[in-house]
């Protein structure tokens, strides 16, 4: 079994330069837990080492230490899949949450896991994180799991499905914000959350959010997630990524007014209250956000036809894909983009298949 305190303890040896141990420690922090980085310390104390390593040990904890809690939390790591990993203190499952996190590009959660461990409770909530595996994007689905988006969402069904938590959310950073929010929506959980999530029109999502609206229309429409979207109001790029997301989703927005970064919970994680702006975002129950008003229309009309793959008449659905098309287009001109054609192309040819099929049935 991997032990990030073994290879420490091996690789600490070989670190005769700064930007080596700069590599390992970063590797280090985007798995370990507190425990270990209590362990991680107390090994560095006893030897003679790199002042870096002091110094990294030494930021490391006092980042945990902003929680107000004198003790680490007793979360155990579990590698369940590749690139899943499961941290969790034992227990039953029924009482807790389990919070499905998707890693930013540095393969965290916007700071070290062990500090985001550290401010949750390990009695109430177990955390399955999902890492980003380098240039590859969520949208490609991840080596060795899955190779599409609707691919690895079909993986944590199955993983999650299996667990019995009581409640169910996810937790996004940065480029894990959309793919958290739509893993809410496809897989029906209480609540979804992210964190400087990236606009659609700078990846290929805009197919995968019509597909995850459609599934919810023909379901039970009321059982919808709460979808909440954190960002840095004085942050240009997320500013204007959260206006496009919101378009197209039933999404509450929270700003961080004083905050230019994009890393949105930094503001919170300094001023030590990171732990409760936590508990509010993926526990507290909040006012309903309803969907935009164009996909309200179009699901008010989905008793027209009966068991379709696709709720409402031919013309509903033309003019709904017209809408989405021109909302996606004015959402990429306005933020400075370029205009993705075949991404258009591609969600447009995706919603006609459905046309013939309805035809059929009027």
């Amino acid at each position: 079994m991997f032990s990030p305190v073994r290879l420490f303890e091996r690789q600490l040896p070989r670190c005769t330069s700064v930007n080596r141990f700069n590599r390992l420690s970063i590797s280090l922090e985007n798995k370990i837990t507190p425990k270990e980085v209590e362990a991680i310390a107390a090994l560095i104390e006893s030897r003679d080492t790199l002042p870096a390593a002091v110094e990294w040990v030494a930021k490391l904890r006092n980042s945990m230490r902003l929680s107000g809690k004198r003790t680490p939390e007793p979360f155990l790591r579990t590698r369940l899949r590749p690139n899943i990993y499961l941290y969790s203190a034992g227990g039953p499952a029924e009482g807790k949450t389990l919070i499905v996190g998707f890693t930013g590009a540095a393969g965290r959660l916007f700071m070290p896991i062990s500090t985001f461990l550290q401010h949750l409770d390990a009695s109430r909530v177990d955390l399955l994180l999902v890492y980003r595996h380098g240039q590859r994007r969520y949208f490609d689905g991840l080596p060795g799991l899955a190779r599409s988006f609707p691919a690895l969402v079909g993986v944590l069904r199955e993983v999650t499905d299996s667990m019995g938590h009581g409640r169910r959310v996810t937790l996004g950073a940065s480029v894990g914000g959309l793919p958290a929010l739509l893993t809410a929506i496809y897989l029906g959980f209480d609540r979804g959350v992210s964190s400087g999530a990236l606009a659609m029109s700078r990846d290929r999502w805009g197919d995968v959010i019509v597909d995850a609206f459609f599934r919810r229309a023909i379901g039970s429409w009321s059982g919808a997630p709460q979808l909440l979207n954190l960002y840095s109001a004085r942050n240009r790029r997320d500013r204007e990524a959260a206006y496009s997301l919101r378009d197209c989703l039933p999404l509450a927005t929270w700003q961080v007014p004083w905050s230019n970064a994009h890393n949105s919970l930094h503001p919170y994680l300094v001023s030590g209250c990171l732990a409760e702006v936590l508990d509010r975002q993926l526990m507290a129950d909040w006012p309903p956000v309803q969907w935009p008003a164009w996909t309200r229309h179009l699901v008010s009309k989905r008793s027209r036809v009966n068991d379709a793959r696709y709720p409402g008449s031919v013309s509903e659905v033309q003019s709904a894909l017209d809408r989405l098309r021109l909302r996606m287009t004015m959402a990429q001109l306005l933020s400075g983009t370029r205009i993705r054609f075949r991404t258009l192309g591609m969600t447009y040819a995706r919603l006609m298949r459905s046309v013939p099929y309805l035809r059929r049935l009027e």
